[in-house]
């Protein structure tokens, strides 16, 4: 649990940054991100 909340917290610095580049790394990021909680869904 703590990693996602980690992980969370991290891509919210890259938000607060609103560069355009950024901003795109941030989408791809917290796509991915979702990916990753809907494994961790079937896991627990």
């Amino acid at each position: 649990m703590s990693y996602c909340y980690y992980i969370a917290g991290f891509l919210g610095i890259f938000k607060i940054k609103n560069d355009s580049l950024k901003s795109k790394v941030f989408n791809n990021m917290s796509e991915s991100l979702l990916k990753e909680i809907e494994k961790q869904k079937e896991f627990w």
